[in-house]
């Protein structure tokens, strides 16, 4: 999962499983709400790398390892202008149209 935000933590990786319910988690987690949907409710702790790991199946952690709400980074990246390379798409339309 990437996850693209002024609060990312940069440069961190997290090896925590994460799947499509992890967003649920981390809704209720971060707004400390009770589960939305019984998908989001898996019985489970939130996995915390090396302490809880089940033998049926990963736990599925809840994003919060991802993010640093104290120390957001709102920069930007610059991008070098130039002009399109040269045999980029444009060239190769035009030489499929001959």
């Amino acid at each position: 999962m990437l996850v693209i935000s002024p609060y990312a933590k940069r440069g961190f990786v997290d090896h925590t499983y994460t799947d499509h319910v992890s967003i649920l988690k981390f809704i209720e987690a971060n707004w400390g709400l009770s589960p939305l949907t019984s998908y989001s409710e898996d019985n489970l702790p939130n996995a915390t790398p090396n302490v809880y790991v089940p033998d049926d199946r990963p736990a599925i952690g809840n994003m919060m390892t991802l993010f640093n709400f104290s120390r957001p980074n709102f920069g930007t990246i610059k991008l070098k202008a130039g002009s399109e390379p040269t045999g980029g798409a444009a060239a190769s339309i035009g030489l499929r149209q001959r």
